[in-house]
């Protein structure tokens, strides 16, 4: 299976949904026979591990960047992924846009990270998550399920005397 993750941030700065989509990446890439790939801006690079596949694109532009689109549709051409994972609205947004041109087989997810007056992107998602109670609540009436985020166990080193 490939699995395609959309992070739309411009960075530099990480912070909570750049860091659970890089957890994320991770995690799936540990499942036998699944590919990942993540289209992020290359400011992100560090996140991900190196069986994760990482395609830069320039995310220091508008949603509806008509170059912007273009280079998010041709990565996932070449790519051919079975489920494509937006995160955030902006990535959502692309996605949305993107659908029709998109083969019809793919499924399309995405997960709303904050709160947002406009959720009409998510409308076109087959799946769509919400990362708390109140975030789901901003989504409504559209249907979604919370997914609270994950943390890493902690491991504790042993200490030596």
């Amino acid at each position: 299976m490939k699995v395609m993750l959309i992070l739309a941030s411009s960075g530099p700065t990480i912070g909570g949904m750049e860091r659970q989509t890089a957890d994320q990446a991770e995690s799936l890439s540990k499942i036998p026979n699944t590919e990942i790939s993540i289209i992020a801006a290359d400011c992100f690079e560090s996140l991900f591990i190196d069986g994760v596949t990482h395609y830069p694109v320039n995310m220091n532009r508008s949603r509806r960047n008509i170059f912007l689109l273009a280079n998010i549709l041709k990565v996932i051409k070449s790519c051919r992924p079975d489920i494509i994972h937006a995160h955030g609205h902006k990535a959502a947004a692309l996605l949305s846009t993107l659908k029709t041109f998109i083969n019809k087989d793919i499924k399309l997810i995405a997960t709303a990270h904050g709160l947002k007056r406009n959720s009409k992107p998510l409308k076109k998602m087959h799946q769509i998550f919400a990362v708390s109670q109140g975030v789901a609540q901003t989504i409504k009436p559209l249907p979604c399920k919370v997914v609270l985020n994950g943390i890493k166990p902690h491991t504790p080193s042993t200490l030596t005397k």
